[in-house]
């Protein structure tokens, strides 16, 4: 397409990506919703205000992410090439924003009495999405013969929150895990 006003122009018509730009669209206009009404909550539904909003804020900071820059990569790529390949890049950061801010509230209230795996989790799962995101953004790693290399750091997030899952369970107990899944 010629301009940027012609691409924002064709999310009012149907075309093979109508489907990707409203569903992500929606979706992100809900979360930005939900989001702040929930941070808009008077402070006395929770036990520690500051903390649990940044958490739960953090998650919907991921779903936002993630879904606009969907959006966006599915309403422009049409463009040029050079524009398609930009947001390209940030669709796939917007995944690593929102695994990282997906997996912070869990962590939190996993593990609310045990601080210290906590951390070093969230630390990890930082480290890997940050390294997700600068594969996403290095031009190397979207060519044919690295892709696989791109593809395998969001495998290696997805194997280390098997992990602290299964140890959460060994640290909590099975039984008691199975009780609060149900």
């Amino acid at each position: 397409m010629p301009s940027f006003r012609a691409c924002f122009k064709s999310i009012f018509r149907i075309h093979t990506e109508t489907g990707n730009i409203w569903t992500h669209l929606l979706g992100c206009l809900f979360f930005l919703c939900l989001g702040v009404f929930y941070m808009f909550r008077p402070n006395i539904s929770f036990v520690a205000p500051v903390q649990e909003k940044v958490v739960i804020g953090m998650f919907f900071l991921g779903a936002i992410l993630c879904l606009s820059f969907s959006w966006l990569f599915h309403t422009v790529y049409c463009h040029s090439e050079g524009v398609s390949r930009v947001f390209s890049k940030l669709d796939y950061s917007g995944i690593a924003f929102l695994i990282m801010g997906s997996f912070v509230p869990w962590l939190y209230y996993s593990f609310y009495c045990s601080p210290q795996p906590c951390f070093i989790y969230l630390m990890v799962i930082c480290v890997l999405g940050i390294s997700c995101i600068t594969v996403s953004q290095w031009d190397r790693f979207a060519t044919p013969q690295y892709r696989g290399v791109r593809a395998g750091e969001f495998i290696i997030i997805i194997i280390v929150v098997v992990f602290f899952v299964f140890f959460w369970r060994q640290h909590v107990g099975v039984w008691f895990s199975i009780i609060i899944v149900r």
